[in-house]
């Protein structure tokens, strides 16, 4: 009987390796130990500083969840994840994926510009700075949205 080859395909870092023909398993090559000094530092993008209105008070997107019915009718600036949900007029504004938690956010009321941006989220989340007034959205304490811009 004759014994069959064996192919196996092994996935390293961003390359693939195809080896054919192997009798055994390849043995995994050690890479060298990362050093913090090899690696820059991420920060958090932010929109530009002097495209920001005064009007709107920054606020964390968890500090807006936790105090969102005593901010009602507030100009607020956050940011976080956004999903449009089906057109461009209605979103989730969320930490991210694993998220269950997300804000309701109204785009009605964007320009043509920033209704694209939108559309364009629809497609996948994309992270967005949002101002707009904390107001019910669905039923829900939420964001009905001025200006979004992304990140």
């Amino acid at each position: 009987m004759k014994r069959s080859r064996l192919v196996a395909v092994v996935a390293a870092s961003s390359a693939l390796l195809v080896i054919a023909g192997c009798e055994k398993a390849p043995q995994k090559q050690q890479q060298p130990p990362v050093q913090l000094s090899d690696v820059s530092p991420v920060s958090e993008p932010q929109a530009a500083d002097s495209a920001k209105n005064p009007d709107y008070s920054d606020i964390g997107l968890m500090d807006l969840k936790l105090d969102r019915k005593k901010l009602t009718g507030k100009k607020i600036r956050t940011h976080g994840s956004f999903m449009a949900l089906g057109n461009d007029e209605l979103g989730m504004l969320s930490d991210g994926v694993g998220d269950t938690s997300p804000l309701y956010v109204s785009t009605s009321g964007l320009s043509r510009e920033e209704r694209k941006i939108i559309l364009e989220c629809a497609v996948s989340m994309c992270d967005l700075e949002i101002e707009g007034r904390v107001g019910t959205v669905m039923m829900s304490a939420g964001i009905k949205a001025d200006h979004v811009r992304t990140l």
